[in-house]
């Protein structure tokens, strides 16, 4: 049972099917009485492989609808005076910076300099120096 293959079995595909949709692995895998670890496996298997060309591919692509929706929706807020689709212009530009890495923190260095005090205060409150 542990070299279970994705959807080679239709009941099988159908258990993924629900994972993929939300339920737990644990509920499913007790619905359709299958292992809970070999389901697990089964369906870690049958989600995408994500190699580096197919991310940029995914990115370009989530990047140019980003972008559509955006013009659309800017367009929208100027010529209606809609603050809804500003909003959404709004988010999607958040999104746009997101997936480009435009959001990651830049690294800053700051440098101490610890000194002593040149004059020093008596007990009467008068400046010794």
């Amino acid at each position: 049972m542990d070299d279970l293959i994705p959807f080679e079995d239709p009941r099988l595909a159908e258990a993924c099917d629900e994972i993929l949709r939300g339920a737990s692995v644990r509920t499913v895998a007790r619905r359709y009485a299958i292992d809970e670890r070999a389901l697990a496996r089964a369906y870690r298997r049958a989600l995408p492989r994500l190699d580096e060309r197919t991310l940029l591919h995914m990115r370009q692509e989530q990047i140019a609808r980003l972008q559509t929706l955006q013009s659309a929706f800017i367009e929208r807020a100027i010529k209606e005076g809609d603050a809804q689709a500003g909003m959404v212009a709004i988010r999607s530009s958040e999104q746009l910076s997101m997936l480009g890495g435009l959001n990651a923190a830049t690294p800053s260095t700051i440098a101490l300099t610890v000194t002593q005090p040149q004059f020093e205060f008596g007990h009467s409150g008068r400046v010794w120096g």
